[in-house]
């Protein structure tokens, strides 16, 4: 794994949200540092969402129709990520309903390299593909389920990189009750377990 892109967690809603309960001082009070470049945001109002995106902190919270988005572009690996903290920042407020939460899920984006030599693009491809030319870029996505979790793989050879991949993973969780922050915290750094074992097979 050569860096993290992206940690996310997501929350997804059985109603549509209040966006009426979001406004952008509230939200922008909780991140807020005191430090003026470090505060310096932007916030989305508009149909549909309420957006509040903090370039510096590398952070952003977006409120959609029926879902909370929360990214982190830190880089931090994420035992050491504030994510879990920033969700447990808006939901201490009255921002949304906790008891219409259908269902969570974690997303990881990473940029990983190979350290087969003999391994590039045509491994992503089948065959009969790889023979309709020089192959610059490919990519493989997948699903499948465990531990009644399900989970999404896409897997993109970066151009012109041959040994180098973007590699995403999203873990989707089926419950409505979230766990404590201190267990979300341990399914986020589990998750990315999971992925670097993921990664190691391949």
């Amino acid at each position: 794994m050569e860096s993290i892109k992206k940690l996310n967690i997501t929350l997804l809603f059985s109603s549509p949200l209040n966006h009426n309960l979001v406004s952008h001082q509230d939200l922008f009070d909780l991140f807020k540092t005191g430090d003026y470049q470090n505060d310096i945001n932007n916030f989305i109002a508009a149909p549909g969402i309420r957006a509040l995106i903090l370039p510096a902190q590398q952070r952003d919270v977006v409120f959609e129709s029926n879902r909370i988005i929360i990214n982190e572009r830190t880089g931090k690996n994420p035992d050491e990520s504030d994510l879990i903290s920033s969700l447990e920042k808006i939901s201490g407020k009255n921002f949304f309903e906790k008891e219409k939460i259908a269902a969570y899920g974690f997303n990881y984006e990473i940029i990983a390299i190979s350290d087969d030599e003999n391994f590039g693009t045509n491994d992503l491809v089948s065959d009969k593909i790889a023979n309709i030319g020089a192959i610059r870029g490919a990519g493989v996505d997948f699903v499948f389920d465990k531990d009644d979790k399900r989970y999404v793989a896409k897997i993109k050879s970066l151009e012109d990189v041959m040994k180098k991949f973007a590699v995403d993973l999203n873990i989707h969780y089926s419950q409505k009750d979230l766990p404590s922050f201190d267990d979300l915290k341990k399914h986020l750094i589990a998750g990315f377990g999971e992925l670097k074992s993921l990664i190691a097979k391949i």
